[in-house]
């Protein structure tokens, strides 16, 4: 159990920027977060932050750099959501 330090996770929702209407869209986008935050919860919290453990130093920067190339990274945008008041 970690008693410092930052923790990081992720969840993969489909942002509805494509709906004109704005009640609309923010109701795709409850749906869409909810369905996300399910798949995350299946998955558990910890499974990336898990793996991440597992990658040496080293090979990060090589391995970030080729999963920026790939084609579905140019439509991933970054959120930051965080639980500190």
């Amino acid at each position: 159990e970690r008693l410092v330090g930052n923790e990081f996770t992720y969840m993969t929702p489909s942002l509805p920027v494509h709906i004109e209407d704005p009640l609309e869209r923010v109701k795709l986008t409850a749906t869409s977060t909810a369905i996300a935050k399910e798949n995350h919860n299946l998955l558990g919290p910890t499974l990336l932050p898990s793996w991440l453990t597992f990658l040496p130093p080293a090979t990060t920067p090589r391995i970030f750099r080729m999963q920026a190339r790939r084609v579905e990274s140019a439509m991933v945008m970054n959120l930051t959501v965080s639980n500190v008041p």
